[in-house]
């Protein structure tokens, strides 16, 4: 009778957990949320124009996503041998902010925050 009662207390305490666990899906948006908050919600807004344009979409609109990552990172170098960056400086009036310190995980994680 005791291991009985054992063995539900313990399957009772394990259903409760699982309505607490996260997905690394959520852990990658929250991650995403705070990193655009910090790096890019005073120019970009996710899905509609702003200073700079929604990144909703964003990665989708590159033709090398290689090349969206080094634009993140040095917009200014990437607007001088892209017609696609040079067309958002022109269209926007003004150069984005250099983002060096981020890695391609960090800007996944903002685009897939921006994508929901």
């Amino acid at each position: 009778m005791k291991h009985l009662f054992l063995f539900w207390i313990i399957a009772i305490l394990l259903s409760c957990n699982s309505s607490t666990e996260t997905t690394p899906t959520s852990d990658v948006t929250t991650k995403g949320e705070t990193l655009f908050t910090i790096n890019c919600s005073n120019c970009h807004k996710p899905d509609e124009d702003f200073v700079g344009p929604a990144l909703k979409g964003a990665a989708s609109r590159w033709e090398n996503k290689a090349l969206l990552y080094e634009f993140v990172k040095n917009p200014t170098a990437v607007i001088q041998k892209d017609a696609y960056a040079a067309g958002l400086q022109q269209k926007y009036s003004s150069t984005m902010t250099s983002f060096p310190d981020l890695n391609k995980d960090e800007i996944d994680a903002i685009l897939a925050y921006c994508n929901q």
